[in-house]
């Protein structure tokens, strides 16, 4: 039972205006995939679109009113498989999954905020019908599928070359266009061996002044589609053999010991390249692009200018791309970290953490919190593994490291400072102690702690009876906040 949000009944009765019938069951799907859309949009930005009224028009009846135009066409049949290709937040896949429960929806969308947005609206509006893809769609990925839907992303003739491989003969192409998409009808004729059009019908979203054009092709052989695709950009070489040099060295930089030879790293996962990308500071440090082969198939790109792009095989790829992201990887120029000798002006924290995805989350929370040096002890992961990279958020490019000694050496280095320790059995609690200014935090080995022989004040953090203790990296997190709201208490 709904205590709050949309009613079910006024978005059925509105639709309803609209020529637009769904039972009380999916009316109700729909009214929560708008709250939970209207809740998301401030943080993640999915639509522009904001007042009830529009977003039922633009949304809702824009998604569903080609249903009765597809009708008509022989070729839509009462169940099948669709995709929605760049779904962005769930229009036109999730209306269409709830008004067709018997079909199948992939939502295609390569964002992983928006993937994730995608998941959950699965979840809440209980659509065993969907499934998501949150990656960039791949001939690779096994999908084929009936009919591919696609609202207003891009040319039809570039989406159609990127998503013919996963159609299936004689499967339907739909586009939800503006009017104005004469010109790219036209672009389909170089097409027309292998893309046939169904429809080409203009409409008006009722009540209102709203111009839209419902554009479908058939396709007979996606193959022939896909064959178009298949060439590379001239100058494009691709890299196919594991004894390829350039290779070896790509995949040494998956462990520490490659980084520290070649002074290189990895960088995984598109956010974080396209932001060493777009930072200028950052994007000096980038010495290459490396893309897979289904890159230049898939996607309408263009080349960065100043950065070499290196194309491998797919199954080479993989064998660099050890994080799956299947996304573009930035190999980024490192330095090797200064040696700790002695502590600088504010926070400096130890963090001896093996596991690369705590040191990245560590340096992370550093970076957050005003930490003027993390340091390193000799059992820490290296911080440019991509792992950790990823866990920072690239928060290992801008924070001072240093390379300390062992954990259970470092307090000889330490005596002009005082020195807090995070362990469950300290005699004291972080939030009894005052951390002044200029001090030095140091973090316990994950399930291990802290070695008994280190010096300093130990302290413990507070928390509930309902679990026994807190991770490392949640511990540290806990006092970098701690530390940092002293000194805003202090200065105020």
């Amino acid at each position: 039972m709904r205590t709050n949000g949309l009613s079910p009944e006024i978005l059925r009765a509105d639709l309803r205006e609209a020529g637009i019938d769904l039972d009380p069951g999916q009316a109700d799907q729909l009214a929560r995939y708008h709250d939970h859309l209207r809740q998301e949009n401030p943080r993640l930005n999915l639509t522009r679109i904001h007042s009830y009224e529009a977003m039922v028009r633009k949304h809702y009846v824009d998604s569903l009113i080609i249903l009765r135009m597809l009708e008509e066409l022989p070729a839509f049949r009462a169940s099948g498989s669709c995709l929605d290709f760049g779904s962005g937040a769930g229009l036109p896949g999730i209306p269409l999954a709830i008004a067709l429960p018997r079909w199948k929806f992939i939502l295609n969308e390569s964002r992983s905020n928006r993937a994730e947005f995608l998941e959950e609206c699965k979840r809440i509006c209980e659509l065993a019908n969907v499934t998501v893809l949150g990656k960039r769609l791949a001939q690779d990925d096994g999908i084929k599928v009936d009919s591919v839907v696609v609202r207003a992303v891009g040319s039809m003739r570039s989406i159609l070359l990127r998503v013919a491989a996963g159609m299936k003969p004689g499967g339907i192409a739909i586009f939800l266009k503006g009017p104005n998409c004469d010109g790219e009808i036209e672009e389909m004729r170089t097409l027309t061996d292998n893309a046939r059009l169904l429809m080409n019908k203009p409409y008006v979203l009722p009540e209102s002044q709203d111009r839209r054009r419902l554009v479908v092709y058939q396709v007979e052989n996606p193959a022939a589609l896909v064959s178009i695709r298949s060439g590379l950009p001239e100058g494009v070489e691709v890299i196919s053999s594991r004894d390829n040099e350039r290779f070896k060295n790509l995949v040494s930089l998956n462990q520490s010991k490659g980084i520290k030879k070649q002074g290189l790293a990895l960088v995984c996962g598109s956010r974080l390249v396209e932001e060493l990308l777009e930072d200028e500071s950052e994007g000096t440090k980038i010495t290459a692009l490396l893309v897979n082969r289904n890159y230049w198939l898939v996607e309408d790109v263009e080349p960065v200018a100043r950065i070499p792009v290196w194309t491998f095989e797919n199954e080479l790829f993989k064998e660099i791309d050890v994080q799956g992201t299947g996304a573009p990887l930035a190999v980024v120029r490192v330095n090797s970290l200064p040696e700790f000798e002695s502590p600088v002006q504010g926070l400096s924290v130890v963090i001896p953490f093996q596991d690369p995805e705590n040191v990245g989350a560590a340096l992370r929370s550093c970076l957050a919190f005003g930490v003027a040096e993390a340091i390193l002890t000799q059992e820490a992961a290296n911080p440019f593994l991509p792992r950790a990279i990823r866990a920072s958020a690239n928060a290992c490019f801008r924070i001072a490291i240093k390379k300390g000694p062992a954990l259970a050496e470092i307090q000889l280095e330490m005596a002009d400072l005082p020195v807090f320790v995070l362990t469950g059995d300290a005699p004291v609690s972080l939030t009894q102690t005052e951390l002044p200014k200029d001090c030095i935090v140091v973090a316990g080995l994950e399930g291990a702690g802290v070695p008994s022989t280190l010096k300093g004040q130990r302290v413990f953090i507070e928390i509930s009876d309902e679990i026994d203790s807190l991770n490392a990296v949640a511990a540290l997190s806990v006092s970098l906040y701690e530390y940092r709201r002293q000194n805003q208490r202090r200065r105020t």
